[in-house]
């Protein structure tokens, strides 16, 4: 995993809206989509709630992007 491996961004431009991973490290960044994993390297990638990424190697740690609506009292 790379010290600055992918960063999270939320983009509204036009019809192009959503959160984004932007893959920024050496060797790519795993995505699973629809039960097959996906290799992005040095591009962005839609997130939808309940996206699961690898960081680095494909038998790396595996992250589940979750969005939650705020918690408001």
């Amino acid at each position: 995993v790379s010290s600055e491996h992918a960063m999270i961004f939320y983009r509204d431009i036009d019809d192009d809206y959503g959160y984004f991973l932007k893959d920024v490290s050496r060797f790519g960044t795993y995505v699973n989509r629809s039960g097959v994993w996906e290799l992005f390297h040095h591009e962005d990638v839609a997130l939808q709630n309940g996206t699961i990424i690898r960081l680095g190697a494909i038998h790396g740690q595996t992250l589940e992007f979750l969005l939650k609506k705020p918690h408001t009292d």
